[in-house]
């Protein structure tokens, strides 16, 4: 059980039929934790601030220029990108 990671994700409050929109939120908070590297860790869609732009954009290459040079250097700008959603 030592290998065992759990992740948990929050949305933001809302109504039965906002349902579909929370569970995006909530799989968007699973992808941005992928790529903190982080484990046995509970986010909402707030903690994930700035990511929630990156994760919404429909072509990832086209922020690939927004991303720090600190952040390509130790690749977590190439981790971004891979886990955006593709077109």
């Amino acid at each position: 059980m030592e290998d065992l990671k759990i992740n948990g994700s929050i949305s933001m409050p809302g109504t039965l039929f906002d349902l579909p929109k929370l569970y995006n939120q909530a799989r968007e908070i699973q992808r941005a934790i992928e790529l903190f590297g982080k484990s046995n860790q509970f986010y909402t869609y707030a903690d994930i601030g700035i990511f929630q732009l990156f994760l919404k954009s429909s072509d990832p290459q086209q922020l690939q220029h927004f991303i720090p040079e600190e952040l390509l250097q130790y690749n977590i700008g190439l981790r971004l990108l891979k886990i955006l959603p593709s077109t």
